[in-house]
């Protein structure tokens, strides 16, 4: 995408008129799960676990919710969650986001196992990415750029690169796995949460 190109889109989609959507919503009408990451490969259907509702839904754009922590059983659904916020604020509010993960093998493996298959099936998040083509800057591995926003996928044994990042929407997924104390000495929880400090009011956090 050109960058004349690109500033068309963004601006088409920052005057476009778009009707208020909760994150489940938006996942009903553009979300699809793949065979690489899904028993249920398809469109994604809500109502096929109601209980991920509430908590997607906390993540709205519209929602009063900043933070928020999710304990459920293994395999009930808690990374779905992320991804389909993730999905939601790169198609419907963009912004600076951040995934984090205790170390870089379960970071690959949610990138190899999430992140790409979501992207290869999801209409709505291709599209607004400025890219896809492997060997465009704006589209690495572990960073995408996309209409609006950026998203970065990091973990907890490269604290020079958390705390060099910005971002308005935070995910944390196995915090209990993450060291009491980084190589640099800081407090990852703490850490974390200082990267959503340019949003007071606005950021999220899960």
């Amino acid at each position: 995408m050109t960058a004349q190109a690109r500033i068309h889109t963004v601006l088409a989609r920052a005057l476009q008129p778009r009707r208020p959507l909760t994150v489940s919503q938006w996942c009903d009408e553009h979300m699809r799960l793949s065979t690489k990451g899904s028993s249920k490969a398809g469109r994604w259907v809500t109502d096929r676990n109601p209980p991920l509702r509430e908590p997607m839904d906390n993540m709205s754009a519209r929602s009063p919710v900043h933070d928020q922590a999710c304990m459920f059983p293994i395999q009930f659904g808690k990374s779905q969650i992320a991804t389909n916020s993730i999905a939601y604020w790169m198609d419907y509010a963009p912004a600076p986001i951040m995934y984090a993960l205790p170390g870089e093998a379960s970071m690959n493996k949610w990138v190899n196992q999430k992140l790409n298959p979501m992207i290869e099936v999801c209409k709505a998040v291709r599209k607004a990415l400025s890219s896809t083509a492997s060997r465009d800057s704006s589209n690495q591995r572990t960073f995408k750029d996309f209409a609006g926003g950026q998203l970065y996928v990091e973990h907890m044994g490269s604290p020079q690169r958390l705390k060099s990042t910005t971002v308005k929407n935070l995910v944390v997924d196995e915090i209990d796995e993450a060291p009491q104390v980084l190589l640099t000495g800081d407090d990852p929880v703490k850490m974390l949460d200082g990267r959503t400090s340019s949003f007071p009011t606005t950021y999220k956090r899960l």
